[in-house]
């Protein structure tokens, strides 16, 4: 389960190295980042503290030093990283953004595996962001994971900031 805010984190950076070494020269204006970190889940959703929160920070200084303005880094930490929130700090990033922007995603926190429900996974489940506010343990009709960002709704919101910054 931790592997998979690991595994998201390596992939963005190599997206966001490559594009470096390409000599993609944007405006430092046109550089926006969305950065989520939860450490702390609250004591009843039963998921271990992390570090996340901390990464953030982190990730914050690095795109400073590489030119990303302060005021185009938004970030949710801890108890604002609820699943509401993250889905309006991407249609807000969504009205930022501009051909050829560069955006950085980055989240830390845990992730989980859910069943798959439109049998696109070869394995039978997909993966998905715990917000802070999705507790862990499955409980019938009361957390049956709505308050997951599973990977088919994270592939929409990435797929319409891709077309909205072009190639």
């Amino acid at each position: 389960m931790k592997l998979y805010p690991f595994l998201f984190l390596i992939f963005i950076s190599i997206s966001y190295s490559t594009a470096y070494t390409q000599n993609i020269k944007p405006e430092k204006k046109s550089n926006y980042a969305l950065l989520i970190g939860i450490g702390s889940y609250p004591p009843e959703s039963n998921w271990e503290p992390l570090h996340g929160d901390a990464d953030v920070q982190l990730v914050k200084s690095t795109l400073l030093k590489v030119g990303f303005p302060r005021q185009n880094i938004s970030s949710l930490i801890n108890e604002e990283a609820t699943k509401r929130n993250i889905l309006l700090a991407f249609e807000s990033l969504k009205k930022q953004i501009s051909q050829k922007s560069i955006v950085h995603i980055h989240f830390s926190g845990h992730g989980q595996q859910v069943q798959d429900k439109n049998s696109d996974e070869i394995d039978g489940y997909d993966e998905a962001f715990v917000p802070f506010d999705s507790p862990k343990n499955y409980k019938p009709k009361i957390n049956v994971g709505q308050n997951l960002i599973a990977d088919d709704q994270l592939d929409s919101l990435i797929s319409d900031i891709r077309h909205l910054i072009g190639s």
